[in-house]
């Protein structure tokens, strides 16, 4: 079997992206004479001036103190302005239980230290429409921000900062919400976990938005726990909807996504990293895997740039490795890939195949030196792909008046009959089973399978072509 499918990735991730991008900047800015209040420090102090009446309202030594009065003191779907400044909270929760969005002044020159924001909409009837934008949190073992039962809200243009590692402690939760937007934020040093999303088992999570973030470098040793625990988004087993996770950067150590949830969609992301673990990890499938590049340099038999179990689809995307496995798939569609394996010795395993796969007109390639090997089941259908199994073509004599055997092979192979006839007779032998074929020209042999020809009349060749 040959030919070719072409799928022009470039054009679809700009088509993608900029409907994406179109669709994330459609959030209406904030006029600032519409803050409920504004609040700003001299240094020592903390004031909170009312957006109103232009009088200032409170004024205290603690910021946490603070922003508790103008809470209480704000009608539902009111907005805080913070000025520039640092604001340490020394590991104070702030409830919020309304609609209240908080700006800053930019993410840079704005910091709230050792705070969380818990947005909490249980008595809200779902709260909406909150946006909490352009603010810096430098934390420790806390969460940042954490939205319970909320909807239709957005993060945007945060930096979010640690002093050092916290393993399995995300900076923002997204707890039994929907449709929110995590977009257009920079997750920097010491971060491990970045974003969880946590669902109920009785009621499946619509669709998050995560993208256009930055998951950023890491500093300093890593301590090596569960998968979940260090990746950029951990996604748990009780969301059931399509997350739109694309084009973030996730040039770091860990993982970058580890999902015990079905119906993840990914889109032009792109990074790496050194862990000698999974970088993506799908326990469920239902996954659409498109235009991303990714590599990891992990050399261990534990490090593998991707887990799926399908059944899902991945197309397009750009991934290198330096050992263990490239890429481990049950049930799944994998067309059009590149795969590469960035070392000169060694025998690296391309593909891990569970069984039920369509892996079809990839590349695959390693540099001069190096063996792959694929590990393709009887259950796959494999079919052009450049690089796998770069055999050539042999041929076999097929005798007159006797019964010739071909295979088995190691892999996957097509033999054509150079003059088949009513005079032959053909069977096959699959997992220690005998049956009968019709005559034709060309016959498919899965790994170990054997192919049985009784010629009755005259000699003639088969040609054994690799797939």
């Amino acid at each position: 079997m040959s030919g070719t499918i072409t799928i022009n990735s470039n054009d679809l991730l700009n088509a993608i992206y900029t409907q994406l991008k179109s669709q994330i900047t459609k959030e209406p800015e904030i006029a600032k004479q519409e803050y409920s209040y504004i609040i700003w420090t001299d240094g020592t102090k903390y004031y909170a001036k009312n957006g109103t009446t232009g009088q200032i309202d409170f004024i205290n030594t603690d910021i946490a103190s603070i922003f508790n009065d103008v809470i209480n003191s704000i009608d539902t779907g009111g907005v805080i302005y913070i000025k520039s400044g640092t604001y340490d909270f020394n590991g104070a929760t702030i409830n919020i239980p309304k609609y209240i969005s908080i700006i800053g002044d930019g993410a840079h020159i704005t910091t709230l230290k050792n705070v969380t924001l818990n947005y909490d909409g249980s008595n809200l009837g779902w709260a909406e429409s909150i946006v909490v934008a352009r603010l810096g949190f430098m934390n420790g073992n806390q969460y940042s921000i954490r939205f319970y039962k909320m909807s239709h809200s957005i993060v945007r243009e945060c930096i979010f900062n640690r002093p050092t590692y916290y393993v399995g402690v995300p900076h923002i939760i997204l707890d039994q919400s929907v449709s929110m937007k995590i977009i257009e934020n920079g997750f920097e040093a010491y971060n491990l976990q970045a974003i969880r999303i946590h669902g109920d088992t009785g009621a499946p999570i619509p669709a998050h938005y995560i993208a256009f973030n930055d998951f950023g470098t890491t500093t300093g040793t890593y301590q090596w726990q569960n998968i979940y625990d260090i990746a950029s988004i951990y996604i748990d087993h009780y969301t059931q909807s399509y997350n739109v996770i694309a084009f973030n950067d996730n040039w770091r150590k860990a993982p970058f996504l580890y999902s015990k949830a079905p119906y993840n969609i990914l889109i032009g992301n792109q990074g790496g990293g050194d862990e000698e673990t999974t970088y993506i990890y799908f326990e469920w499938g239902y996954n659409i895997v498109i235009g991303n590049k990714f590599y990891t340099t992990g050399t261990t038999s534990t490090a593998r740039i991707a887990v799926d179990v399908g059944p899902s689809l991945w197309v397009g995307n750009h991934m290198e490795f330096m050992g263990g496995v490239g890429v481990y798939l049950r049930g799944t569609v994998f067309l059009n890939n590149v795969l590469i394996y960035q070392k000169s010795s060694g025998t690296p395993l391309m593909i891990d195949d569970k069984g039920n796969n369509i892996i079809a007109y990839n590349m695959f390639t390693a540099l001069s030196g190096a063996t792959m090997q694929f590990n393709f089941k009887p259950t796959s259908i494999v079919i052009g792909n450049l690089g796998y199994n770069p055999q050539p073509v042999t041929t076999v004599t097929v005798s007159a008046n006797t019964t010739t055997t071909i295979g088995p092979y190691p892999y996957p192979v097509q033999v054509m009959l150079s003059s088949p006839s009513s005079a032959i007779s053909v069977s096959i032998t699959r997992s220690g089973t005998s049956t009968p074929l019709p005559v034709q020209n060309t016959y498919y042999l899965y790994p170990g399978d054997t192919l049985s020809i009784t010629e009755a009349a005259t000699a003639q060749t088969a040609y054994i072509v690799p797939q």
